[in-house]
Order: C-alpha cells, then sequence, then structure tokens
C-alpha cells in the first residue's frame, strides 16, 4: 500500500485466503483503503463481504474504512447508511460523504449531512479542528482547542489526539505540554488512543527518553509509537539505542514494519556498520515477510556499495521487483 502497488497488497489478501490464514481488523482496513484509493468497488465489496462473514460491520474502526471506501467510490447512499449505524462516528468518514455530495452538485444534501455533523457541540469543534489539521492551518486548529475551553465545552479523547498530532507535526512541545497537562487533568493519559498520540508528540519533538517513559506504561503498543522512538533515535545517530528499542519491540511482540527498518538501515548506512545493515536486511524478508521498497533498497545498495561489495549490491539490484530508475 504505502509504495502504491495496489495488485501486490490485493494478491497477498488474496493469498491469506488461499492459505486459510486468517485475516483481522487490521488486514481488513489496510485492503478496503487499498480498493478504496484505487476507485475498485468490486474488489472493495469482495472484501467487505469477508468483513460481514466475520461480524466486523459494527467495528468502528472497519465500519469507517467501509464508509470510506464506498464514498470516494461514489456510493454515498451506502456511505451514508452505514454511518448511521456506526457508534463512533469520525470526521474523515463525514468528511467523505460531504465532499462526495459536494462533487455531484448536491447542495441539498450537504446542507443535511453539515448540520448533522453538527449536532453535538464536541464533534462539531472535533471537525473544525481537524479541518484546520488538514489544511495545515495549526494556530487556527490550537485556537479552536483554546475558545473550547473558554466555552467550557468538554473535551474528548479526540480533540486530545487531534492537538496533540497538530502539535507534534509543528514541533510545538510547550503547547502539546499544555495540553498534555490537561490530559492528565481527565485522567487520560493511559489511554491507548490518547497515549500513543502523546508518544508521537515527544518523539517528533525529540524527547525520546520521555516518549518511552510513556511508552513502557501503556497497555497497547502499536507499531507507529516505537518507530517514532526508534526513527527519533537513528536521526540523533544513536545506533545501540535504535538496536535496543528494536530487540525491546520484537520482546513485546510488536511487528515491524517498512518504516522501522527504514530507520535501522539508515542508521547502519550513516555508521558504515555494514554486517549490522546486511543482517537486518535480510532479516527483513525472511523473519517478517517485508518485501524492500525502493527506499530501504536504496539505502542497503548504497551501504555495500560504499564498503566495496559492489557485487552484492547489483545482486539485489537485479532481484528488485520493480525497475530501479535513476536513484540506484
Amino acid at each position: 500500500m504505502e509504495s502504491g502497488n495496489i495488485d501486490d497488497a490485493l494478491y497477498c489478501y488474496d493469498q491469506m485466503h488461499s492459505d486459510s490464514i486468517a485475516a483481522d481488523e487490521l488486514t481488513f482496513v489496510c485492503c478496503l483503503r487499498t480498493c478504496g484509493n484505487a476507485g475498485s468497488l468490486t474488489r472493495g465489496e469482495d472484501i467487505y463481504s469477508d468483513v460481514l462473514l466475520k461480524g466486523l460491520e459494527c467495528d468502528d474502526f472497519v465500519g469507517n474504512t467501509v464508509i470510506d471506501m464506498y464514498s470516494k467510490c461514489g456510493l454515498l447512499e451506502e456511505a451514508e447508511f452505514l454511518l448511521n449505524k456506526l457508534s463512533l462516528q469520525i470526521v474523515y468518514s463525514w468528511n467523505g460523504i460531504i465532499t462526495g455530495y459536494s462533487q455531484r452538485g448536491e447542495s441539498q444534501k450537504v446542507f443535511l449531512m453539515f448540520k448533522r455533523m453538527f449536532e453535538r457541540t464536541t464533534a462539531s469543534w472535533n471537525a473544525l479542528i481537524a479541518r484546520h489539521m488538514e489544511s495545515g492551518n495549526i494556530d487556527d486548529a490550537l485556537y479552536s482547542y483554546d475558545q473550547m475551553h473558554s466555552d467550557s465545552i468538554a473535551l474528548d479523547e479526540l480533540n486530545f489526539v487531534c492537538c496533540l498530532r497538530t502539535c507534534g507535526n509543528a514541533g510545538s512541545l510547550t503547547r502539546g505540554e499544555d495540553i498534555y497537562s490537561d490530559v492528565l487533568l481527565k485522567g487520560l493519559e493511559c489511554d491507548d488512543f490518547v497515549g500513543n498520540t502523546v508518544i508521537d508528540m515527544y518523539s517528533k519533538c525529540g524527547l525520546l527518553e520521555e516518549a518511552e517513559f510513556l511508552l513502557n506504561k501503556l497497555s497497547l503498543q502499536i507499531v507507529y509509537s516505537w518507530n517514532g522512538i526508534i526513527t527519533g533515535y537513528s536521526q540523533r545517530g544513536e545506533s545501540q539505542k535504535v538496536f535496543l528499542m528494536f530487540k525491546r519491540m520484537l520482546a513485546a511482540e510488536i511487528n515491524p514494519n517498512t518504516i522501522t527498518f527504514d530507520s535501522i538501515l539508515n542508521v547502519c548506512n550513516h555508521r558504515g556498520e555494514l554486517s549490522n545493515g546486511y543482517i537486518y536486511y535480510v532479516a527483513m524478508g525472511r523473519y517478517f515477510d517485508i518485501i524492500p521498497v525502493l527506499q530501504l533498497i536504496t539505502c542497503i545498495v548504497d551501504l555495500l556499495d560504499r564498503s566495496g561489495c559492489v557485487v552484492v549490491a547489483i545482486s539485489i539490484i537485479n532481484t528488485m521487483h520493480f525497475h530501479p530508475g535513476l536513484v540506484i
């Protein structure tokens, strides 16, 4: 999905079926998102049939992704029908349907959906903050958060997640810590959704030790939080911390992904650690079934080339499943 290989992503899904490997919520979300981005309604509905068979149609994570898929494929009435059945209705699902009706020129439906969306006060502010985030208006997003405080509007998990993510992306540590203080006052520091976003904010602001401390307290540790800390240590050039965090990640039974290995290979490359770099590159496919994307191949080829292992570098290029292009 990340590299845009839609056919390959869906082929992997079909292979899981053939090999009788159980698909979980994350599998469905990834594949439905792929179908939505590709406008592949037929495949999307096939996968949705599997969702129904598994009884996951009311799962909030899966359900909102189905809505997104239907919206992108133009089936707005179906998307709206499913939205009404979900307990957690996120702003992106509403936005997808509203955008679809707007593109159709159905102004009355746009107005009606917008009105329904803003019936709940907290939800309306969440929508406004999320919209400011999407358009890069960081100051406006945080101003909206301050306005909620001023108007004594109840803050929920989604408020905190949106604003903490905004602070992380902007590198605004002071505001991020102010919002984290509100999180503590609400007793939400151990909420998995909020907690992982705090970790992401601290990682992006360079407070990796604080991020690592909070990670240890969470019951649900997701790969993106580990990646944020590993990437931070990689950018600092702290290879020992990178390798240590990777070992801890595996011990916590968190499967690494391409982003994890990108950070690991980069730190190996910068430090000229050929042996470590090649071991991790081989392990990536052998033990984690990760097909290397161009960025990973470029990194290992560069390391091999600078270390004088040109033959090995060429052999890796020759086994690539896509054209190397000018970068390599």
